[in-house]
């Protein structure tokens, strides 16, 4: 029995030296593991009890010893017919596994017991255009000859962030285009219509080549300004996964980051909003219809500014919460944000920024205002 043992825990430590330093291993080592059915079981049980711990860790910090005894019980409940049972770990490798399953906390979870509000995204940040046929090309430094031959004569580049099409394309057919831009990253677009739309970072927008139905139909998620032409006979529709704009010829900024924060802001003239199950509300110039949990409208009186200074190249914050702000610091930088102060996320804050100063300015007069401390380490922000 007690050699039954010790090869169980050889096995579960190899498994826990390739989650926890795969580089300190030879090629051997990991194809030993990697093709053994007993260590991707293992491996299989120790990313469960992981995921508990980290679920656990999320509202407070776990008791160690209550978790291994209830990830103990349900393996044994789960494992009778497997080839061994984890249950049956010796004391060494159950603290052993403790002491890697905390240091993966450690990467989650800041060492001041912060609270995560933005994650930074590893992949290279491009601005890209697709349309439904397959065709691509990534636009970060792509010239208008490089615009012509992927998609034709009726698209051209506007300067090294914006593109415009043809309104003379009516004999074509129509292809629907999808823009995705990055963090860090904002892209104007004239649609074949007049309508100028400003694409925030991190969204992405789905419109046709042309518009050749009775609405004018585009899709958006993340954040975009628009500037509607007008045109009475044919409406003018902005569709995100849980609002519908309805718009004659107005501007207007509309923010669906996600399902919880979405915003329609109206600067000139009128706009319709409803929600997915059909309910609809008004608003007039400046004011904003932000959608609630339950599908009621929010509409109240805002500052305008802080929807139309984005898109000219600022932050513009008045009278909102800091976590909002420094979501939007994140997704622009390309940073984690982390909470070590929590209280301080609701502090309700005035800020103005040029956003393409660099992260290091923006930090400067953040921490000017002397109502919190921010320190970056690396690629993380903390908020003390």
């Amino acid at each position: 029995m007690e050699e039954k043992n010790k090869n169980t825990d050889d096995k579960v430590e190899q498994v826990l030296s390739f989650f926890d330093s795969p580089e300190e291993l030879a090629s051997s080592e990991i194809k030993l593991i990697t093709n053994d059915p007993e260590s991707i079981l293992t491996g299989q049980e120790l990313l469960t009890c992981k995921n508990a711990v980290l679920q656990e860790y999320s509202r407070n910090v776990p008791n160690a010893d209550r978790e291994w005894d209830k990830f103990q019980q349900k393996v044994i409940r789960r494992s009778s017919k497997r080839l061994f049972v984890i249950g049956g770990l010796s004391g060494i490798a159950a603290s052993f596994l403790l002491v890697v399953m905390f240091g993966w906390l450690k990467q989650t979870n800041d060492m001041h017991n912060g609270l995560v509000v933005f994650k930074a995204n590893s992949a290279e940040q491009q601005v890209v255009l697709q349309t439904t046929s397959g065709k691509e090309l990534v636009l970060n430094d792509a010239t208008s000859e490089q615009m012509s031959n992927t998609f034709g004569a009726n698209i051209v580049k506007t300067g090294k962030n914006g593109l415009a099409y043809a309104a003379n394309t009516k004999q074509l057919a129509a292809e629907m285009y999808t823009l995705t831009t990055p963090r860090g990253m904002d892209f104007e677009v004239v649609l074949a219509d007049g309508t100028k739309v400003w694409l925030n970072a991190e969204s992405k927008l789905e419109y046709p080549s042309h518009f050749s139905n009775k609405e004018r139909t585009i899709k958006l998620h993340g954040e975009a300004y628009f500037e509607v032409a007008k045109d009475k006979e044919h409406p003018f529709i902005v569709q995100t996964n849980n609002l519908k704009t309805r718009v004659l010829g107005t501007q207007f900024n509309v923010s669906n980051y996600s399902t919880t924060n979405s915003h329609v802001t109206l600067i000139e003239g009128s706009v319709e909003v409803s929600n997915s199950k059909g309910r609809v509300t008004r608003i007039k110039p400046g004011e904003d219809a932000h959608l609630q949990q339950n599908g009621a409208f929010d509409v109240k009186e805002v500052d305008v500014d802080s929807y139309i200074y984005w898109k000219d190249g600022f932050f513009y914050f008045d009278n909102v919460s800091l976590v909002d702000i420094m979501q939007s610091l994140g997704r622009w930088y390309n940073v984690n944000i982390v909470f070590s102060n929590k209280a301080a996320m609701d502090y309700k804050m005035h800020y103005l920024c040029d956003r393409k100063g660099g992260i290091e300015h923006a930090i400067t007069l953040l921490n000017r205002m002397k109502k919190v401390e921010l320190k970056r380490e690396g690629n993380t922000l903390y908020i003390r």
